[in-house]
């Protein structure tokens, strides 16, 4: 399998398991590389970790969830991978200035 292969099946099995707590080594296991080799293939390819790759994609599924559901802001913060309800995640996601809210609309941050 090429490395570009086992990036679109790891991307896969990110998106199925987002709702889990997502490590390297259960990523490398589904698709069957060492979790060293997936990390330097991944991070070669995306141009970010898995890790990084994974949180970031937790945090835009809250943003939307934050903007455009009426779920509780408690469930959003764990789905998110928050431990303490705490947390404020609005402030979180604006602070990493990945996305903004302004006048009620989610503006994505491009880095």
């Amino acid at each position: 399998m090429d490395g570009s292969t086992a990036v679109s099946q790891a991307i896969a099995y990110i998106e199925h398991n987002l709702s889990q707590k997502l490590d390297l080594q259960a990523v490398a296991e589904a698709v069957h590389y060492s979790k060293y080799h997936l990390h330097r293939t991944f991070t070669r390819v995306v141009g970010m970790t898995v890790h990084d790759y994974g949180l970031r994609r937790k945090l835009t599924e809250a943003a939307k969830l934050l903007a455009f559901s009426n779920l509780p802001i408690l469930h959003i913060a764990l789905f998110a991978g928050y431990q303490a309800p705490g947390s404020v995640i609005r402030g979180e996601l604006t602070r990493k200035r990945q996305f903004r809210i302004r006048n009620g609309q989610l503006e994505f941050a491009l880095r």
